[in-house]
This record gives C-alpha cells, structure tokens and sequence, in this order.
C-alpha cells in the first residue's frame, strides 16, 4: 500500500491509495455512462413512436375531413339517398388514398361489405335535411380507434 502525505498550512492529510480502486471506479463510471446512453435512447425511441402515432391520426382526420367535404361540396341530396338506399355504408381508407378527384366518383368507393382493416363508415339519418355520421375506425398499434364527424346536407339547389 502507498501512502503519500500532504500537507496545507500546519494540517496533515494523509492518502492512501490501492491499486484495485482504480479499476472499481472506472467500471462504475462505464455503467454510469451506459445508463445514460440507454435512457437517452429509450427516449428518443419513444419521440419516433409518438411522431409515428402523431402522423397516422392526422393523415385519418384528414382523410374524414377530404370525405366530408367531397361528399357536401360534390354529391346531390339524391346521391346520398342513393348511397342509404343501396345499403352501401363502408369505405376503404386505402382505397380512398388512391382515389382521383378528376376521374373517379366517391360513390364507387363505398360497399355493403365491412372491410377488414381501418375503414370509413357512413351512417345516414332521412329527412328533409339529411344527418351523415361518418365513422372513422382504425387500428393503431392494436387499439381499435373510432372517431366519428357529423355534418348536414340539406334538398336545396343552388
């Protein structure tokens, strides 16, 4: 064991230093750093994760807020009873997606049959001013999500 002494004004410090010490503090410190890096990781994963979450919902109020408006600013009072009378309630999302505004008529998209992954369910209360209840149901990281947008159409001509 080395002993070294010190001394500061009339005081005597004495230090005693073990050669296996040194190894202990700088596997301790290495630990130290490897938490650090991994928490530090762990939360930059998590920032990605909650982007990735932040992103699908908005591109689903999107897509909600594109049918919606298609259907006010497009469709006649009669194609939307057509749509209620032919029972044709669901739409894909990636059909929509893929949908062309200049070529294509929303009223291709829906069908009588429930798609198996997130889709758009159309829901029509008669009268003379029609109530449409869209439904957005999507799957995100296993939790089925619903969100649902109301609006009005009325038999009115412009």
């Amino acid at each position: 064991m080395l002993e070294r002494s010190m001394q500061i004004s009339n005081i005597k410090f004495s230090i005693k230093i073990k050669k296996g010490f040194t190894m202990i503090e700088v596997l301790c410190s290495i630990c130290i750093f490897i938490m650090l890096f991994t928490t530090a990781f762990r939360i930059q994963l998590n920032v990605f994760k909650m982007q990735k979450y932040n992103k699908s919902i908005n591109d689903c109020t999107y897509t909600v807020e594109s049918i919606k408006n298609n259907m006010i600013y497009n469709l006649s009072y009669d194609d939307i009873l057509k749509l209620d009378s032919n029972n044709m309630k669901y739409m894909e999302v990636n059909n929509f997606l893929k949908f062309n505004y200049t070529s294509d008529n929303i009223l291709n998209l829906f069908s009588r049959i429930k798609p198996k992954g997130s889709y758009i369910e159309i829901n029509i209360e008669k009268g003379e001013i029609l109530k449409i209840k869209l439904k957005s149901n999507q799957n995100l990281y296993g939790i089925n999500r619903v969100r649902e947008c109301e609006f009005y159409k009325g038999n009115f001509e412009r």
